[in-house]
């Protein structure tokens, strides 16, 4: 498959006149290729960014071009002479103060000999006092394998060694989850420095990645390794490890920032952990699948954002390979050791932070082809007027694979089914083949979207069913 530019996406995003291919090519590109998809989801947010910028600038009153011409218009001296008056030439501060030193050359000495004394303890004892030490960005150096950390003058300010740079960048690309953030943690006027790697200054975190918080001055503030041993139905899982990527902000609404990371190991178990600024794990909820993508949307329409978790459900389902589960969390909410509604057997209460659980269906072609199917990708749109939820449902079949796109509206509720020209490309070739016939293909899409079920706490329905009151 050939992949759509940078500037091509970059004009597509712009809705220039001179793409060099049409909308609709590159709409049916972007339902296939989930590379493309990704980074077209970057360019877009990338413009949102510039645009907050821009609406800021402008918020000061003069416009930055104008304000810069106005500078360069304007002379550094103006005067006004009649016509009987004479130019006065009054001795500037520089004039008074080179005479001074003329006059007292010892009192000169002495004073230098202070200045320079006191110049030099602000720069090694107190350097803070000139250098502007605030951490403002942080870059991932795979030449050099350091994280690298910057102020907002470009200028470094530490680094330290670190592995899994590979691991964060696809992280970051595929999940839309930052592997490396800077902010301001505790509200204290200096920024932090988080991060979740492989390792992180010499401290690893098993097979997955630990997670660090550094002070603005690069000392570690507080580690994790997401060593967190259960259980499931009998049997022992020793450890699950921090798979990289987080989410921060205020989820409760206490006014503190929370760090959200996921917790798997390639396979069964999975959880999502929550922490407290100081590094207290103040919440865990374990699922008996792969959670694997992860989206910070306020589906619920309650100001504050919700959590929205898509993989699959290893406990039960069609055959042995599950199915694919969308759940909607409060991340507040997410507190002590919980389980999943949908896959008891930890031993811990039920979590009381979901929301909303949905199944997707199996395809009678994944079906056929013992496919198991797996969320490509969850992309948060909020360009309408209400916030809705791309989830990208994919299996990979001996002649292709099949995408498609379930679009949820607010309280998770369904409000589209699409699927790819590649899904639709595969379907015709089985027609073709005999394999299905050609009224399976016309009700392919048709026959799956009523196979959508909602979780009440107890069964699976068809109607939408929100968790809006559950008890603490």
């Amino acid at each position: 498959m050939n992949h759509i530019d940078h500037h091509t996406l970059e004009l597509y995003v712009l809705q220039s006149d001179e793409l060099p291919l049409s909308a609709r090519q590159i709409d049916r590109h972007l339902g296939e290729c989930a590379g493309c998809r990704d980074l077209y989801q970057e360019i877009v947010e990338y413009y949102r960014h510039a645009a907050r910028r821009f609406e800021v600038n402008e918020e000061r009153g003069v416009p930055v071009g104008e304000a810069i011409a106005r500078r360069t218009r304007e002379p550094l001296v103006q005067a006004t002479l009649r016509a009987n008056d004479f130019v006065r030439w009054e001795p500037g501060a520089l004039s008074r103060l080179s005479a001074g030193f003329r006059r007292h050359p010892a009192a000169v000495g002495m004073g230098t000999f202070f200045l320079g004394a006191t110049i030099w303890a602000l720069l090694t004892v107190v350097p803070g006092f000139v250098a502007d030490r605030n951490p403002t960005y942080a870059g991932l150096n795979p030449g050099t394998n350091k994280l690298e950390v910057y102020n907002e003058s470009n200028e470094k300010l530490w680094e330290v060694a670190v592995t899994g740079i590979e691991a964060a960048r696809g992280t970051e690309v595929r999940d839309h989850l930052p592997s490396v953030v800077v902010l301001d943690l505790d509200g204290d006027g200096q920024n932090e420095v988080v991060a979740t790697l492989e390792s992180v200054g010499g401290f690893r975190g098993g097979d997955g990645a630990a997670l660090v918080v550094f002070s603005a001055n690069g000392k570690i503030r507080w580690r994790e390794a997401a060593e967190h041993p259960v259980q499931f139905r009998g049997e022992k899982y020793p450890h699950v490890w921090l798979s990289g990527g987080m989410l921060i902000g205020d989820f409760d609404g206490d006014g503190k920032k929370e760090i959200i990371c996921r917790a798997f190991a390639g396979r069964s178990p999975s959880a999502i952990l929550r922490f407290g600024i100081d590094g207290k794990v103040l919440g865990e909820y374990w699922h008996f699948g792969h959670l694997t993508k992860l989206g910070a949307v306020d589906l619920c329409r309650k100001g504050r954002a919700q959590l929205l978790a898509g993989g699959s459900n290893d406990a039960d389902g069609e055959g042995d390979f599950g199915f694919i589960g969308v759940t909607l969390l409060d991340p507040g909410r997410i507190s002590g050791k919980t389980e999943a509604t949908l896959t008891p057997g930890f031993g811990y209460p039920p979590s009381t932070a979901e929301l909303a659980c949905v199944r997707l269906p199996n395809t009678p072609v994944n079906i056929r082809y013992h496919s198991k199917p797996g969320v490509d990708g969850i992309v948060i749109d909020s360009s309408a007027s209400e916030q809705a939820a791309r989830v990208w449902w994919v299996a990979s079949v001996a002649d292709g694979k099949i995408v498609l796109e379930y679009i949820f509206g607010p309280d998770l509720v369904l409000k589209a089914l699409k699927s790819s020209d590649a899904t639709i490309r595969l379907l015709t070739n089985l027609r073709d083949r005999g394999e299905m016939s050609s009224r399976d293909v016309e009700e392919f899409l048709p026959s799956l979207r009523p196979g959508v079920e909602y979780w009440d706490g107890g069964a699976w329905r068809k109607e939408p069913h929100l968790f809006d009151s559950r008890p603490e």
